[in-house]
């Protein structure tokens, strides 16, 4: 007698394996959103709304972080790539964005994830079957509250440690397991067959002798997960495990050389049993065995095909298990099917159909730790009564802590920079974990570029990391106003004037570098020694020289100079007061070296440091009258003057003055005597 099928609209229909009917057909044609009991059944209640995160599109992982009593969410947005994390309560309430994860390369599949939590800390990787599209390896540690790339040292040949780039992450005993990754090594990093296992005491260290080798090379394995005592390692179409207590004694064996799974996510264990998809369909395995199928009551044979085989990407469903119900959901886009679990010896099937489609599901646990009262963040907040500027880089802050402290209250101060009136920077977190304590605090910030404006924000947390509900956005622009202010950084600094040029027509201050490119230069001039300053030029705070042209009624005033750091928002004090004089400067550097010029020619190799202007250059003979020798422009710095007479007893002198256009020159500069070598060609010219 061929056994009784019930029709249903979703997966192809549902056999009952006891053989001849027991309840009438007519009863019910379909097991849809019920919870089957033992004789009965109820319906499943709808899916009710507990967070929402704003400007995400896409909610992508729910993971417990059970040592810490929280949450962490991960969340993906199309058009940036950007995967965010948020930290929340034990039961995913109140979330707050910690940061960014990873930016997508564009052009990326929607992102896949795997991660576990190990002492402490949830690891996470990337579920990314094509490798040049795989980004590396974190960690989110609540306690620092930073997300971190792991990074190893697996390759001797190789300088320094890399980013790991595991496929996929699970905890097996007190040991951290990852997948997908061989080493830093060029040619060694893309190692789908390759599992590693790190230190038992501390996830971050792997020893790059301690790994395991699932079947071929280039064949990836896709999950592994703990069943009782063994990890289990599934591939696409086989699967292994790893059995042993410690990695003294760990070995892997194949244990289905037919069936793997399609993904990662779909794959769960209860007790020592493995429940997962496989390309033909749900199986499991007890204890690393060779695996069942379990289609038999989930006719998937039946000609005819069900919604679940034409979803857009089977490998995108994922388990979501119910211990409370003792089911295990394998769920497909908005499809569900639905394996009971109360009965091992008659294992039974429903169906459950969502309004929407479904991308993740995690399993919260309830905390018992000593933390504050996990869910309602710090029962305190901080009211902000002063700002202060110390010195020229730091900005302070001091709030009153309002409220009742439970004990273990930390605050944060924030800041951001405004380069100009309309555009303000990112908000930076500046300081973490400052112990709330007694009725006002103080806390003063480094690091703030002088002359600019800022904006502080101070909010309150618990020693969970958990924020009151009007400071849960990463923004603290929008938390209430009592806990921002704003101040502008003083500036200290004073510009020195390192020289001063003149020519005819231009004045040339020289400042020498400075690093501050973010200040401007206010240059202010005084003619005559006058009452009145006037401004001269404005100059980036980069630039090393400030220049600007000299009106003719001008040329012959003494100038003094004064110079200022300024922004749009403040000024710093003025520099030392420096004078020029009227008329050229001096030509400096004058030296003049007897030399043979062409072997045989006597003569002198005049040189100056080159400045603007021309330099006109005249000798003397014996002390005779001044001769004109040539008028070398800018920007030249020596004259080779040959040949010479050199007869018994002759001497030169050299003198030079810059000229500019026009009639201004300056003062001559003058060497002294030079005795001319005889090279060979003859007494005199």
């Amino acid at each position: 007698m061929s056994r009784e099928r019930f029709p249903l609209a979703f997966g192809k229909g549902l056999d009952r394996a006891a053989g001849s009917s027991v309840v009438d057909p007519a009863a019910f044609d379909d097991l849809q959103n019920v919870h089957l009991l033992a004789g009965k059944m109820e319906l499943r209640g709808g899916l009710s709304l507990v967070s929402t995160y704003a400007g995400e599109d896409s909610v992508i992982g729910v993971y417990p972080i059970r040592a810490q009593g929280i949450s962490a969410t991960l969340t993906y947005k199309a058009s940036t790539g950007v995967v965010n994390l948020y930290r929340g309560t034990a039961d995913g309430l109140l979330p707050a964005l910690v940061g960014t994860v990873w930016t997508l390369p564009a052009g990326s599949p929607f992102p896949k994830v795997s991660a576990t939590d190990v002492y402490d800390k949830l690891f996470l990787a990337h579920d990314e079957e094509f490798y040049p599209k795989r980004q590396v390896t974190r960690y989110y540690d609540p306690s620092a509250g930073t997300i971190t790339t792991l990074s190893l040292d697996l390759n001797s040949t190789v300088a320094g440690p890399g980013d790991a780039k595991f496929r996929g992450v699970t905890s097996h005993l007190s040991y951290l397991v990852g997948w997908g990754y061989g080493s830093e090594a060029a040619g060694d990093d893309n190692r789908g067959e390759v599992i590693r296992v790190s230190d038992p005491e501390n996830p971050l260290l792997f020893d790059p002798q301690h790994y395991f080798l699932a079947g071929k090379r280039g064949d990836p394995v896709i999950g592994c997960l703990t069943a009782g005592s063994v990890l289990v390692v599934r591939k696409a179409s086989e699967s292994y495990f790893i059995s042993g207590s410690s990695r003294i004694d760990f070995t892997i064996q194949p244990s289905d050389p037919h069936f793997g799974v399609v993904a990662s996510r779909l794959m769960f264990s209860v007790g020592d049993r493995n429940y997962f998809w496989s390309h033909a369909g749900p199986r499991m395995s007890a204890s690393g065995s060779d695996s069942n199928d379990l289609a038999l009551p989930l006719n998937l044979a039946d000609p005819g095909a069900s919604e679940a085989a034409f979803v857009s990407d089977p490998a995108s469903g994922f388990c979501a298990y119910n211990p409370e119900r003792q089911e295990l959901w394998f769920v497909f886009e908005r499809w569900a099917y639905v394996l009971h679990l109360r009965n091992e010896q008659g294992l039974r099937w429903s169906y459950n159909r969502f309004g929407v489609q479904l991308s993740c599901a995690g399993l919260l646990y309830r905390s018992q730790g000593t933390g504050l009262v996990v869910g309602i963040g710090p029962p305190t907040y901080p009211q902000i009564t002063a700002t202060g500027n110390p010195a020229q880089t730091q900005l302070s802050v001091t709030w009153t802590n309002v409220g009742a402290p439970a004990g273990g209250e930390l605050a944060e101060v924030w800041a951001r920079e405004w380069t100009n009136a309309t555009t303000p920077g990112a908000w930076v977190l500046k300081l973490d974990n400052i112990a709330v304590a007694g009725a006002s605090q103080t806390a003063t910030t480094t690091g703030n570029r002088p002359g600019l404006y800022h904006d502080l924000a101070v909010r309150h947390k618990t020693n969970t990391g958990l924020h009151a509900q009007n400071y849960t956005s990463g923004d603290p622009a929008v938390w209430p106003a009592e806990s921002r202010t704003s101040n502008i950084a003083t500036i200290t600094d004073t510009p020195a004037i390192v020289s001063i040029e003149r020519d005819e027509d231009v004045l040339r201050l020289h400042f020498g570098v400075v690093a501050s490119d973010h200040l401007s230069r206010k240059i202010e001039k005084n003619y005559n020694l006058g009452a009145g300053w006037e401004l001269g030029a404005f100059t980036p705070g980069a630039a090393e020289f400030g220049e600007w042209v000299v009106i003719p009624a001008d040329r012959e005033k003494t100038i003094d100079f004064r110079v200022q750091y300024v922004t749009d928002y403040t000024s710093g004090p003025y520099s030392a007061t420096s004078t020029k004089g009227p008329g050229l400067d001096e030509p400096t550097g004058l030296t003049v070296t007897p030399q043979c010029f062409l072997t045989t020619q006597s003569g002198a190799a005049v040189s100056w440091t080159s400045a603007s202007g021309n330099v006109r250059i005249e000798r003397q003979k014996n002390n005779e009258e001044w001769a004109a020798v040539t008028v070398e422009a800018f920007p030249a710095a020596s004259f080779d003057d040959y040949p010479l007479d050199t007869g018994l007893g002759t001497t030169y002198k050299y003198r030079i003055r810059r000229e500019a256009v026009g009639s201004d020159s300056s003062a001559w500069v003058t060497s002294g005597s030079n005795v001319i070598p005889f090279c060979g060609g003859g007494e005199g010219m």
